[in-house]
C-alpha cells in the first residue's frame, strides 16, 4: 500500500510541475517581456507569434540568461535573427536579470506559442 501511495504522489507532482512551468513561464512574460514583446504584432523587440516553431528551447534558454553572449555569437539563428532585425547592437533588457528558474518557467511558456 506504501509503494501505491508513494507512486501515486509521484506521478502527481510530475503531473503538477508540467503545467506549473508554462503558467509560472507566463506570469515571468507578462511582469518581464510583455512591454516589449506580444504575440501577433511587433512592438519594441521582435514579434514572438511562432517562436516555437523558430528557436529551440536550448537557443532561448542561452539568450534570456545570457543576450550579450549570445548575440555575439555565430550561431544559426542568431546569423538569421540579426539579418532580420538589421541590428548591429545587442538588444538592452532593461529589467532585472532572470533566476534559472524564471527563465526555464519563460523557455517552457514560449514553446507553448
Amino acid at each position: 500500500m506504501r509503494i501505491l501511495v508513494a507512486a501515486l504522489l509521484l506521478t502527481l507532482s510530475f503531473s503538477v510541475n508540467a503545467i506549473a512551468g508554462p503558467a509560472e513561464g507566463e506570469a515571468v512574460f507578462k511582469k518581464k517581456c510583455k512591454a516589449c514583446h506580444k504575440f501577433g504584432k511587433k512592438v519594441m523587440g521582435p514579434d514572438l507569434a511562432g517562436i516555437s516553431q523558430r528557436a529551440k528551447p536550448e537557443w532561448l534558454t542561452k539568450w534570456l540568461a545570457d543576450t550579450k553572449g549570445t548575440f555575439a555569437g555565430n550561431d544559426p539563428y542568431t546569423i538569421e535573427m540579426k539579418k532580420k532585425s538589421k541590428s548591429k547592437k545587442k538588444p538592452k533588457h532593461k529589467t532585472k536579470p532572470m533566476t534559472d528558474g524564471d527563465i526555464a518557467n519563460l523557455v517552457e511558456y514560449l514553446m507553448t506559442k
